[in-house]
């Protein structure tokens, strides 16, 4: 190659110009990754802070109130709660990692305990009132960890 023959200095041009948009795009991949990792961190933080908060507010009030089980206003809130993530996640806005996260969360455990009676609280609900929670109880049943709170 001769340094006089524009048509090959063009042509390496052409190649570290294509190259470098390689390592680019390579980079922009590597930070979009990186960006929904942070993205599934952070909806899996606010979903448990959510929770925590949530569940920390209802057991202080039934604790200093002196309550045997939860009552329905207390319930609702978590049926609230568990019906805005199962929306979320049938319009599939968070991915399978939050997802399995969320499933997790709310069991605490390889199961409901249906002899706790923040359970039995909810379960009843959910039967009393198929019509309105008629989404939240399909998604429940659909999954083992969670499906005895709709059998009835």
């Amino acid at each position: 190659m001769h340094w006089g023959d524009w048509n090959a200095i063009s042509a390496l041009a052409n190649v570290v110009m294509a190259l470098t948009a390689i390592v680019a795009a390579l980079y922009a991949l590597k930070q979009y990754r990186h960006s929904v990792h942070l993205q599934e961190l952070q909806q899996m933080l606010e979903m448990y802070r959510y929770a925590d908060a949530l569940l920390h507010r209802l057991v202080t009030e039934v604790t200093e109130n002196g309550q045997e089980r939860p009552t329905e206003h207390q319930a609702r809130s978590v049926l609230n709660m568990l019906s805005v993530h199962e929306r979320l996640i049938s319009d599939r806005l968070f991915s399978s990692r939050v997802e399995q996260f969320y499933r997790e969360m709310i069991t605490i455990g390889p199961h409901v305990d249906m002899n706790n009676p923040f359970s039995q609280v909810i379960k009843e609900i959910l039967r009393n009132n198929q019509e309105e929670f008629r989404h939240l109880i399909v998604s429940l049943r659909a999954h083992p960890d969670t499906s005895p709170l709709t059998e009835w």
